[in-house]
């Protein structure tokens, strides 16, 4: 399974973060990080068209609640993961 990985911004807080969660899940799921163009609603676009299922995107509140936003892309729908639980998360939203 597809998963991508997308910090909020360009902060350096965020970057680390986003990459701590790509090393936690690779080898698990098929693994991209996408910092890519300026704009967040760009990549979230991107991935919607290439097929990814689930969008991770790691942002300012997870700094303090260690959690993240999983998107799923069929069901459009989004919610908060503890970055503990969401490999156990995303397994389950993918059975």
């Amino acid at each position: 399974m597809r998963v991508a990985v997308v910090p909020l911004s360009k902060k350096e807080e965020l970057i680390k973060g986003a990459q701590k969660i790509v090393q936690m899940l690779r080898g698990r799921f098929r693994v991209e990080y996408d910092q890519m163009g300026r704009r967040t609603d760009r990549r979230y676009r991107r991935h919607d068209e290439i097929g990814t299922p689930f969008r991770i995107t790691v942002d300012f509140e997870t700094l303090a609640d260690q959690a993240v936003t999983v998107r799923h892309r069929d069901a459009t729908a989004q919610e908060r993961a503890g970055i503990a639980l969401l490999w156990s998360r995303l397994k389950s939203l993918a059975d």
